[in-house]
Formats: C-alpha cells, sequence, structure tokens
C-alpha cells in the first residue's frame, strides 16, 4: 500500500537453473518466451493489481481446487469477477524528508472476465480478461509520476491463459491431491499509450505447484510458484532524488485456504491468504506483500455459484490495499458427467433392472407394432421416479442413487453399501462400522477395539468392566479387585478367593467333588466347594446355562462306568437346584470313561479321570473345550 525504501538494482532477473529443472519440457519453453520478452521490453506502464484470481469453477478466489467430476468428459465454467481495492498505492517518503508523503490512486476496480474447464481428462484450460475501471485519485499527485497517462475510459489489462494438468488425486473428492499448472499474460498485446497501473506491456509468465484436498466437509488448497515479470524502479520514477525505492519485479507467490461446506453442498465459509516478496531480495520488508480474506459461497441453484470475499492487507507494499472486497458469479456451462457412457450410467442402469427382472422384458421389444419404439428398436420408456434414468436416454450420473439409501452419489462415499440405520457421521452414504462386533457402532464405541463382552461399563459405551485381576468380576464390584477370586451374592466375599473361579467357558472348582464308592452319594466334605459353585451361579445370573459333567477311569464296565457317572452328574444338579441355583440353568451329562484328561496306567493317572466337570453352555465359548475344569471325583 505504501512504497517504501529498498535498495534499487537495474538489471532483471532471470529464470534460475535450479527452477528451470523443476518443470516439464513445455513449462520450460514458456519460461524461456517470458525471459526473451521481459529483456526485449521498454517499460513505461506497469500493472498495480497484484489479485490474480484461480480459474473459474474453483473451490478458493486464489488457490487451485478444481472441481470437476473425476470421470466427467469434461467441465466448462464461466463466470464475472468484481474486486475493489482501497488505497492500493500510497507514496510515502523516507522519515526526515523534507516533503511529506501523497497518497497516488485510492481506489482501484478491476472486472475479470473468466472462462476454464478440463478440455480432456487430467488437462484444464483457462482464461481471463481483466477491465480496469478508470483510477480514482488526486489528478496532481498522479500527474507528478506518472508521465504517459492513465486510461480516462474502461482499459483492458493483460490477457491471461493457463494450463493446469492434474497430477495424483481429485482435489474435490481426495485426501490429497496434486496439479502443476503455468500461466501467461500477454500486456505486450496492448495498443493502448494510457497504460499506467493497467498493463506490464510485456510478456509475464507464472509457474506453480498446487496441493488440495478434501476431507469430509472440510476442503483445503495450497499453491506456490514463481512469477516472472518486468522490474521497475517505482521509487526512482516517482521521486529522483529517492536512492532507495520500492521496485516490482519477479516474485516468489504462495497462497493457502480452507473452508467449510454445510447445507448440501450449496454452501461455504472459508478464509484465504497470499504473500508475494520479490525473488532478488527475497522477504525484503517494502516488497512484501500480504493479505487475508474471509470467504462466503452459496449455489442458489445447481449451476451457479456466488461468492463474497473481504479482507485487509497485512502490509504496506506497492498494490497492496488498506482493504480488498471481491465478489463473483460462476456459471457451469458444461458438464461432460451428463453425458452418458456405457461403461458407467447404462451397466448400472442395466444392473438394476435386471434386478428387478425388467431387464428381458424391455430388450424384447421390438418396432413392430410398438408405438412407443424408436426406428431403430431402441424402446422409448417415459422417466418415472422409480426409474429416473431409461436406457437410450440422456442420464447425468452424479443423480444416481446405486444403493438405495437416499444419497446421491456426487455425495455417497460408499454409493454401493445402503447407509443403514445407524449412518456414518464422517461419511456420507455409509454405514457406521462395528469393528470388535460388539453391537456398539464405531462412532459411539468408546473401546472400538475391544469388545464389550457379556458385561458392558454402563458408563462408557462399547466397553467392558474394568477386571484387574481377571477373575470374570468386575472391579467396581470386587471386594478383592487385585487377588483372582470368585463372584458371590455377598458383597464383602464378591471376587475375593474361593474354592471355584469363574473361567473362559467353565467353573472351575480348586477342589475335587468326593463320593461313595461306587455309589452316587456325595459325601459332606465336597458340601463347600459345591455351596461356592452355587454362590457363583447366583452371583452371575448372565451365565445362563451350567453343564454338570461326570466322567470315570476305564476300569469296569464301560456301560455301568457311564450309568454311574450320569447319575453322580444329576446327583450334583440336585443339590445345587436344592441350594438356590434355578433348575433350568442346570443340566447334568455322564460320559464314564470316554473323555479321560489323561492316560489310566496308574491309579494317580486314573484318579485324576474320575472327576466332576462344570461347563458354561450359555452363553457358549469356542475355548470352553480348550479349557475343561480339570476336577476330580473319588469312588
Amino acid at each position: 500500500m505504501s512504497i517504501l525504501a529498498p535498495p534499487v538494482r537495474t538489471s532483471l532477473p532471470s529464470l534460475r537453473p535450479a527452477h528451470r529443472r523443476l518443470f516439464s519440457a513445455s513449462l520450460v519453453a514458456l519460461a524461456l518466451v517470458a525471459q526473451e520478452r521481459l529483456a526485449s521490453a521498454q517499460i513505461t506502464g506497469w500493472a498495480l493489481d497484484r489479485f490474480e484470481p484461480a480459474p473459474a469453477g474453483d473451490s478458493f478466489f486464489t488457490t487451485s481446487h478444481p472441481r470437476a467430476p473425476r470421470d466427467s468428459s469434461g467441465t466448462v465454467h464461466v463466470g464475472l469477477l468484481t474486486e475493489y481495492a482501497l488505497r492500493p498505492l500510497v507514496f510515502q517518503r523516507p522519515a526526515g524528508a523534507a516533503e511529506p508523503g501523497f497518497g497516488i490512486v485510492d481506489h482501484q476496480v478491476v472486472l475479470h472476465a473468466q472462462a476454464a474447464g478440463e478440455v480432456v481428462r487430467r488437462v484444464f484450460l483457462d482464461f481471463d480478461l481483466p477491465f480496469v475501471a478508470p483510477i480514482a485519485g488526486s489528478s496532481l499527485s498522479i500527474s507528478r509520476v506518472v508521465q504517459g497517462g492513465v486510461p480516462e475510459g474502461l482499459a483492458v489489462g493483460d490477457p491471461r491463459f493457463g494450463l493446469r494438468l492434474r497430477l495424483a488425486g481429485e482435489a474435490d473428492r481426495d485426501p490429497l491431491s496434486v496439479y502443476f499448472g503455468a500461466q501467461g499474460f500477454f500486456g505486450f498485446l496492448q495498443s493502448s499509450k494510457r497504460r499506467q497501473f493497467v498493463t506490464d506491456e510485456a510478456f509475464r509468465g507464472r509457474l506453480y505447484l498446487a496441493l488440495a484436498g478434501r476431507g469430509g466437509p472440510v476442503r483445503w488448497s495450497f499453491t506456490a510458484g514463481y512469477h516472472a515479470r518486468p522490474r521497475l524502479d517505482i521509487g526512482a520514477a516517482f521521486d529522483p532524488t529517492i536512492t532507495d525505492g520500492p521496485i516490482v519485479a519477479s516474485e516468489l507467490f504462495a497462497n493457502a485456504g480452507v473452508a467449510w461446506t454445510f447445507f448440501m453442498e450449496r454452501a461455504s465459509v472459508g478464509l484465504e491468504g497470499w504473500i508475494q516478496t520479490p525473488a532478488e531480495r527475497m522477504f525484503a520488508r517494502a516488497n512484501v506483500a500480504a493479505e487475508v480474506m474471509a470467504t462466503g459461497r452459496f449455489k442458489p441453484a445447481p449451476w451457479v455459484e456466488l461468492a463474497l470475499g473481504l479482507g485487509p492487507g497485512l502490509t504496506r507494499a506497492v498494490g497492496t490495499p488498506a482493504f480488498r472486497a471481491v465478489f463473483s458469479a460462476t456459471f457451469l456451462a458444461y458438464d461432460g458427467a451428463q453425458v452418458p457412457r456405457r461403461s458407467a450410467v447404462e451397466d448400472d442402469l442395466a444392473a438394476m433392472r435386471d434386478a428387478r427382472g425388467e431387464g428381458a422384458q424391455r430388450n424384447a421389444r421390438t418396432t413392430e407394432g410398438d408405438p412407443t419404439s424408436s426406428a431403430t428398436g431402441t424402446a422409448r420408456v417415459a422417466r418415472t421416479e422409480a426409474d429416473p434414468c431409461p436406457l437410450g436416454e440422456r442420464c447425468d450420473e452424479r443423480m444416481l442413487d446405486r444403493d438405495g439409501d437416499g444419497v446421491l452419489a456426487p455425495i455417497d462415499r460408499c454409493p454401493n453399501v445402503p447407509v443403514g440405520p445407524m449412518p456414518d457421521p464422517s461419511r456420507a452414504g455409509c454405514p457406521d462400522p462395528d469393528g470388535d462386533g460388539d453391537g456398539v457402532v464405531d462412532h459411539r464405541d468408546a473401546c472400538a477395539t475391544e469388545p464389550a463382552g457379556p458385561r458392558p461399563d454402563p458408563l462408557r459405551a462399547g466397553c467392558p468392566l474394568v477386571d484387574r485381576d481377571n477373575d470374570n468380576v468386575a472391579d467396581a464390584v470386587d471386594h478383592c479387585p487385585d487377588q483372582p477370586g470368585a463372584p458371590s451374592p455377598d458383597p464383602n466375599r464378591n471376587g475375593c478367593p474361593s474354592l471355584v473361579r469363574l473361567e473362559t467357558g467353565a467353573l472351575r472348582i480348586l477342589e475335587p467333588v468326593y463320593f461313595d464308592t461306587n455309589r452316587a452319594t456325595i459325601q459332606p466334605r465336597s458340601f463347600p466347594v459345591l455351596q461356592a459353585v452355587a454362590d457363583a451361579m447366583r452371583a452371575r445370573t448372565d451365565v445362563r446355562r451350567l453343564s454338570v459333567e461326570g466322567h470315570t477311569d476305564d476300569r469296569g464296565d464301560i456301560e455301568r462306568n457311564v450309568d454311574l457317572s450320569n447319575r453322580r452328574a444329576i446327583a450334583v444338579m440336585l443339590w445345587l437346584a436344592s441350594h438356590g441355583v434355578e433348575p433350568e440353568r442346570l443340566e447334568a451329562h455322564g460320559y464314564g470313561p470316554t473323555r479321560p484328561v489323561g492316560p489310566n496306567r496308574t491309579a494317580p493317572e486314573r484318579e485324576r479321570n474320575r472327576r466332576v466337570e462344570f461347563r458354561v453352555a450359555d452363553p457358549a465359548s469356542p475355548s470352553s473345550a480348550a479349557q475343561p475344569s480339570a476336577t476330580e471325583a473319588r469312588r
């Protein structure tokens, strides 16, 4: 905005070899043309406006973020953009100067006519023609620094042609995409003699790399590049007595933007900023131009978008205003996605009709005797609500709802999976997953990778109750949380060491159940361990069914052993039922010698095989068979 005093240099800058090696052969050629034009030009005017709009149809005013569909045949946007700058040029003398500074340009208005489109896959072209309104400022001040005069009416600025290549990703669908671009400004085509503050009167060129993407409702973009333009010592041109003054020269630039979309993709609000600095005196205070702008966009119809941006200048460089306002109206002139292609639209529709049993009937229709058929034999079927896109008609693929969940293709991140009753809040059109399979969707699950289990934590959705000693008694009700124990209806003994232990798929007893020899009579010394089993069953109502299983060694008749083990299992089941365990939660089985836990060669080995086990039958556990309750029974 103000002209300060950087050192003066007299030579034109050139593109560095390191920069040239970064770009493709076509863009190197563009840079060489720019250098040749700069070296041969005789400069009498210069473009004051520092605002370089992004191509029509982009999501931001200054930084690259195209919104062309990835699978389209191309899109074309046209638009009008108007910008207003307050006090973009003020001459300020160095401190201690005899004469005060003065304002030169108080107001500047520029109208941009724009067009941009994806001409072929991955290749974008853009065009911008600026019209500069008459400069508003002090006539005396302007006459002191301008000898060629300023335009008296609407003046044409430097026409801009641009090329942009999509290298990876797609800005409005992927988290990250990469674009490379080049722009040429053809100021040497101007014929007017009154071009101050309007045109550089020479060729200038810009090369840039853009990173852009989208995550959910958030769009973002970052662009950085090099702008080759003629060099002009502005301070010396305004006042020959000033040895140091601001310059206009080739520069580095960076633009960034972020926006939040809402209202079904029809509106967005965002923030943009940009900075420019001469390459020969990088980040010198007097020549750094920086601005920031708050923006808002709204689509009153799918084919038109209105946008407004307001923000201050952050520095006092030449061309940086105290305040800038931008308004644009962009129109979708052509959308290639509206042209149906057999590989995408028709195949999907044919599959939908085949699923409804309609495909064969429609394909069988011919022109003979069918007034709705065309001369080629293809049936013309009217659009209906149930079939919005019949074969043979033009169809907008983006309006398809393949999975029938009410979320249309442009925003459906899971186009082939219905959203279901629990939608994913971060991915439109997708069901919320349940990674641990505990019935609590991930966005509500505080323990998304750990199943809640049979005893979920009421304070943490999707989490099991905390159990430090792994005894299947939650710490919240465990009287001995650091000692493995057993469930008990007595709160003062719940979870404390006992004669039983509840394990995965089994209720393990730590002492055997003793019977009279060759009988099913339980000896009294086994009553304490059976009472512990009854207490555990009354405390853990989530164990819906317990199987009591009797086993013997291999001595004697196998049928008598099976019968004996069955009667002993029934005797234990009846004892438990008489001590408070609901009979419907119990079942008994006798297996005799058919399921030994080891060989029957010695007396100790046979003693281990004579046992009673308690297996949790409901809820069943796949690991219960691998963790038997190895408990002995004495004859």
